[in-house]
């Protein structure tokens, strides 16, 4: 018997045969035409969020300036406070900046300047985005702008840049008449593309879920990201807070020629030979960490400071003079367990007299050391805020002069945890002064893990 069908033009059977065969499909997968749309549904959305322009994550944002009026902080920019603002201090001039240093490598696409309604003279006129990688180099223009009050916004093709810049290019208002117009941010955002940072799509979503009305805004806040206790002081095991100035008895501990005095932490008052400490009473977890604190040291001869991590107690010292409070001296030996950055007056040992490094163990803290570059002198009674943050083996350290903008950074690779002895320690600042004096002045001081 022949297995051939012959087919004449117009026979109707091949249409037959192709309708009866869908119907056998489609019963034996009734599924299947379902599941394709319920796939178009699930999928169409997520396509969608690729696309979406959300606000990058701030929580580890740090914000500087070439220049700033008193009690006006950069980090007021960026702490979603709507009643806080920066301001410069100077009339807009070329050569102002404002900067903002992202924690890492980010993509973004847009920028926004928000405009405190009570500053209609902030307004920065004509302006330069930039990028850059170390923080250093802005050679990356990213696009440029001009500033309209209440909201400027920017929108530039996809760029990935850790540090972000904005940079004044024009004047405003005349000071021979009477005007002089400084520039102010009342809040920075930076947007991305949902597919260059999926997590900041999660977190956007996550936000309009669980939107809730905003507490009142304190009258002062600690960098953008960090969560303080209820009261200023000493989370334990967490985290510290003194971002707004120190307040006695409040989980500090102070020896030898510390003390806490109109708000700062004194470790020494300018005398020849003392030694001044301050660490917490709670051992704080350093598995990982992120700390900034700012100091000033006044009457600048001899011989300096150190951020001290350690494992021995409340009221562990070392040695006056080169040991900086930290290291050896004479008779007097270091603090063992422990781990410290320094930033030094003096030369003991070929060091220089404007250097900083890492020293572990109640080692020494002369040599080997960074020499500090000229445009970021220990001795200009300038205010300083150092950045240090800790990660796997990884020590990061940042040091700007916040009256110039200048600044310096370090990496170390290190074992804190074995070098203290555990996971936990007690956290703080040595000083120490030798034949000559100074005065060296914690100003805030603020770390989280």
């Amino acid at each position: 018997m022949s297995n051939f069908v012959v087919i004449s033009p117009g026979d109707p059977r091949p249409r037959q045969w192709a309708k009866t065969l869908k119907r056998r499909q489609d019963s034996a997968h009734p599924a299947r035409r379902w599941g394709t749309a319920a796939a178009l549904l699930i999928l169409a959305p997520i396509a969608a969020l690729a696309f979406v322009i959300v606000p990058c994550p701030r929580d580890r944002w740090i914000a500087s300036a070439s220049d700033t009026a008193p009690g006006l902080s950069p980090q007021s920019a960026i702490d979603d406070n709507p009643s806080s603002f920066w301001q410069a201090n100077e009339m807009q001039r070329p050569g102002q900046w404002f900067e903002v240093d992202l924690g890492a490598r980010q993509g973004f696409v847009r920028v926004t300047l928000a405009l405190d309604a009570d500053h209609r003279h902030g307004v920065p006129r004509k302006f330069l985005l930039l990028g850059s990688d170390d923080g250093v180099n802005y050679n990356n223009i990213i696009a440029g702008g001009q500033g309209q009050s209440p909201l400027t916004t920017v929108d530039f093709a996809p760029v990935s840049f850790r540090y972000f810049r904005i940079a004044l290019q024009s004047e405003a208002g005349d000071p021979s008449q009477g005007q002089a117009y400084a520039w102010s941010i009342g809040d920075l955002q930076i947007y991305q593309r949902g597919w260059q940072n999926p997590l900041a799509v999660v977190s956007w979503l996550r936000s309009l879920i669980t939107r809730k009305e905003k507490p009142a805004p304190q009258s002062s806040s600690p960098p953008n990201g960090f969560v303080p206790p209820s009261t200023p002081g000493i989370a334990p095991g967490r985290s510290v807070n003194f971002a707004s100035g120190f307040t006695p008895n409040r989980g500090l501990i102070c020896s030898g020629a510390a003390a806490i005095t109109a708000g700062h932490v004194r470790l020494a008052d300018g005398r020849q030979w003392e030694v001044g400490t301050v660490f917490t009473s709670d051992r704080i977890n350093i598995r990982s960490f992120h700390t900034v604190f700012r100091f000033r040291i006044d009457q600048p001869a001899a011989d300096g400071i150190t951020f001290t991590l350690q494992g021995v107690g409340q009221r562990a010292q070392g040695g006056g003079g080169g040991g900086l409070g930290f290291g050896p001296q004479g008779a007097t030996k270091g603090i063992p367990k422990s781990a410290a950055v320094k930033y030094d007056l003096w030369s003991n040992a070929g060091e220089g007299p404007n250097s900083t490094g890492l020293y572990l163990n109640g080692a020494a803290p002369d040599v080997p050391a960074v020499e500090l570059p000229s445009k970021l002198d220990l001795h200009s009674d300038h205010v300083f805020e150092a950045s240090i943050s800790y990660s796997g083996m990884t020590l990061n350290t940042s040091l700007r002069d916040l009256n110039t903008g200048a600044m310096a950074r370090h990496t170390y690779q290190v074992n804190i945890p074995a070098a203290v002895g555990g996971p936990d320690a007690y956290v703080g600042f040595t000083a120490g002064t030798g034949g000559r004096g100074c005065v060296p002045m914690i100003l805030s001081w603020w770390l989280d893990r």
